[in-house]
């Protein structure tokens, strides 16, 4: 007798949502890594670049794509690993929330610094 784990009970609707749950994230994270490079000369313009005295206005745009990028390829594989000791299910809802908070901090960013800050705390918590 196999062991059925018990995300994997629920039949048709479960694997339904499953499904919706999955194409919701993929479809968060193409979206926000599309749309970025398309307002960043509005960024640039509207929020003082080097605020703290880190980078000017090219560096900050620079960073503020990057750190997104940088912060999801690192730390992918510990999501993975989350969600297995966690349960995915979790782990993902956990993820989807701290995104949102992560994108309205990024909304309110005085400064490219701390907009750089808020990019890489987005990086999609998804196993």
């Amino acid at each position: 007798m196999s062991a059925v784990r018990r995300e994997d009970q629920g039949g048709e609707a479960g694997r339904r949502w499953v499904l919706a749950a999955a194409v919701l994230g993929t479809m968060v994270t193409s979206v926000d890594a599309a749309v970025v490079p398309v307002a960043l000369p509005r960024i640039g313009m509207e929020l003082p670049a080097g605020a703290l005295g880190t980078f000017g206005t090219f560096e900050g745009q620079a960073y503020v794509y990057h750190a997104y990028l940088l912060a999801l390829n690192a730390l992918l594989v510990l999501a993975g690993a989350l969600g297995d000791y966690f349960g995915r299910r979790r782990v993902f809802g956990l993820g989807l929330a701290a995104f949102a908070v992560a994108t309205l901090l990024s909304a309110f960013a005085p400064a490219l610094e701390v907009l750089v800050i808020c990019r890489a705390l987005q990086w999609p918590r998804r196993p």
